[in-house]
């Protein structure tokens, strides 16, 4: 979100005022997302996309989007692409805003044992807790190297 901001920043002086009108309101929608999420690395850009799609209603089938990255090792890539017709069908804004408000805050200790709890590479049985994880099918462990789900 610096780096957009310091970008946006360099290049106002060189539009018009709509234009720049268009470029911060655009920016501002591709920011909300990830304020009330914060850094999640690689997943940032596409958490940013998704909340320009789903928060600017100005958005129209033909619209060319720049999506830009650069993380840590001097490694940037920038792509482009292009919203398609019946785009706007596919968005799902309101279940992305219960996403969000559903959340559950986690204690330290929370966080480190939900970060820790991986499946092995192993023929381990394993089993993890899936009342750390949301969504319409949770994995619940690895029984005889058999990945099990329970749905809710």
């Amino acid at each position: 979100t610096k780096m957009g901001k310091k970008a946006l920043k360099l290049v106002l002086p060189d539009t018009d005022e709509a234009t720049g009108e268009r470029l911060k309101r655009r920016f501002e929608a591709s920011t909300r997302y990830c304020r009330r999420v914060g850094n999640i690395y690689t997943g940032s850009l596409y958490l940013g996309l998704l909340s320009l799609l789903d928060n600017d209603t100005s958005l129209k089938a033909g619209d060319r989007i720049g999506l830009f990255s650069y993380g840590s090792g001097a490694v940037a890539e920038f792509f482009s692409g292009i919203l398609q017709p019946d785009f706007a069908a596919q968005l799902h804004a309101a279940n992305h805003a219960k996403m969000l408000a559903d959340r559950q805050e986690l204690t330290v200790p929370e966080y480190e044992a939900v970060f820790s709890d991986k499946v092995p590479y192993d023929p381990e049985d394993y089993r993890s807790d899936p009342t750390y994880y949301h969504g319409q099918f949770v994995l619940t462990g690895v029984i005889g190297q058999e990945r099990q789900y329970q749905q809710r």
